[in-house]
């Protein structure tokens, strides 16, 4: 299952069933016979232009707009049809991550793919985070990784044929590496620029530092969190 609430605060549901809509008094369902391509849904975006856009489970990347349903599939360039995760650009950029494909961008119509043959560290993308200094963050089941948003503009655009990732791992102070996917939303990024990222050994969370514009050195485990969290006022029940 997967959730996203909207800017007009309004909540979107995705399951084996369809896409839901509770817009606080009742649910509308949107499924195959809706126009989506795969009643299956993995991740929700709304763009800035309103749209809801729907990653499904082999149905590839769906568009909601004015109530009517478009697709985009590997037939029109996109790496893979299954859709773990989709992440937004003001400028209506979308970054996709797949199930085998990689990560995409889909830009103005045209799909680029990032893979493991150009340098990504894995082409299964659980979530993609933008830590708003210049790198996209991704989960897998292979750990953490952060690509230069700089690098992907420039591959697109031909000027570079690799990227390259950096990699976080048990060494930096993960439990595990392998995070958990599959679900809606698989990381977030908190209103301090913490990136957080659920694993199978609990919740590890990132702190970057702005000024160089890199994490700091350890990643910090589950326990660590949750006690940093109480101290910044979060609480939790019992």
């Amino acid at each position: 299952m997967c959730t996203y609430a909207d800017r007009d605060g309004t909540l979107w549901v995705g399951n084996r069933a369809g896409l839901h809509h509770f817009d606080g008094k009742r649910f509308t369902t949107y499924n195959t016979q809706s126009g989506l391509t795969n009643s299956f849904v993995l991740s929700i975006y709304q763009a800035s232009d309103g749209a809801i856009w729907v990653g499904t489970n082999g149905g590839g990347l769906n568009k909601l707009e004015n109530g009517k349903f478009s697709s985009y599939t590997t037939h029109d360039g996109l790496s893979n049809d299954i859709v773990w995760s989709v992440h937004g650009e003001p400028d209506g950029t979308l970054w996709l991550g797949t199930n085998g494909g990689g990560l995409n961008r889909f830009r103005q119509g045209k799909f680029t793919s990032y893979t493991t043959a150009n340098g990504l560290f894995d082409d299964v993308v659980f979530e993609i985070l933008d830590d708003r200094l210049g790198q996209l963050w991704m989960s897998s089941d292979k750990g953490v990784f952060a690509v230069r948003k700089d690098e992907l503009e420039e591959l697109a655009r031909g000027r570079r044929s690799t990227i390259s990732s950096t990699v976080y791992g048990i060494n930096e102070g993960m439990r595990s590496r392998e995070c958990n996917g599959g679900f809606q939303p698989a990381g977030w990024r908190t209103k301090r620029g913490l990136l957080c990222f659920p694993t199978v050994k609990g919740l590890v969370m990132v702190e970057l530092d702005s000024s160089a514009n890199q994490p700091l050195p350890a990643i910090e485990t589950a326990k660590i969190a949750r006690s940093y969290l109480q101290n910044l006022g979060y609480q939790f029940r019992t």
